[in-house]
């Protein structure tokens, strides 16, 4: 016995599909909870309640010989979907060098599966690439852009339900740095204060020469007098 569509919220809809192999083609009853009520291979019911919650008995036939069998499956109705939750295989890749898998596993098989990053639907091309089943989410070559919240959303034609964030933090740079002001022209006796940056994550650290001597290690230099030899 198959269900189409096994996670069952109140407002969805019910696919039971039985199949049994049979010299002749078997006959085909239903019953719920014990009470016969349906007859054929497929057994559909729209906008279900909690009232559709039991165990849901499949019975095959054969008007030749006069043997049968029977299987059972039970049918749990709830108000919401269960959450998803979504695994990543690297949560601190490195750019260019690293690709990632993430995972979206729902407690059971569902509808669809929609995917979001910081907020907004992720688009899908390039490097991003999806499996079939909508589950696993592949980012190859990853860069700093691939940086952000992932969240994994199960439907189906009654509700949804939304993993919990997974942020991915992308391991790049330190960038060519860059001191401000660029040119400084500062009188002898003034004081001189140089800010370097480099985008990097994690933050760079900073250090300092002139004149190929070492100097502080700190992003901002603070020169309090400047001297000629300077």
């Amino acid at each position: 016995m198959t269900a189409l569509d096994p996670d069952f919220v109140i407002g969805s809809n019910l696919t039971l599909v039985c199949l049994a192999y049979s010299h002749l083609l078997a006959q085909y009853t239903w019953s719920f909870s014990g009470v016969t009520t349906w007859e054929g291979q497929t057994l559909f019911m729209p906008s279900l309640s909690r009232a559709h919650s039991g165990v849901y008995t499949c019975k095959a036939s054969n008007s030749l010989s006069g043997l049968h069998s029977s299987m059972d499956t039970i049918i749990t109705v709830s108000e919401t979907l269960p959450q998803p939750n979504v695994t990543a295989s690297n949560l601190a890749p490195v750019e260019h060098v690293d690709s990632i898998s993430l995972h979206c596993l729902p407690p059971r098989s569902t509808v669809a599966i929609r995917r979001d990053v910081n907020g907004q639907k992720l688009f899908i091309g390039g490097h991003r690439e999806l499996s079939l089943d909508c589950r696993t989410l592949t980012l190859s070559n990853i860069t700093r852009n691939d940086t952000g919240v992932y969240q994994c959303e199960s439907w189906n034609s009654a509700t949804s339900s939304i993993s919990n964030p997974t942020l991915i933090k992308v391991t790049y740079g330190p960038d060519p740095p860059m001191v401000n002001p660029p040119d400084p022209e500062v009188t002898a006796g003034a004081a001189l204060t140089l800010s370097c940056f480099a985008d990097s994550n994690p933050p760079a650290q900073y250090h300092w020469e002139m004149d190929r001597r070492p100097g502080p290690a700190t992003q901002h230099l603070v020169i309090s007098e400047v001297t000629l030899d300077q």
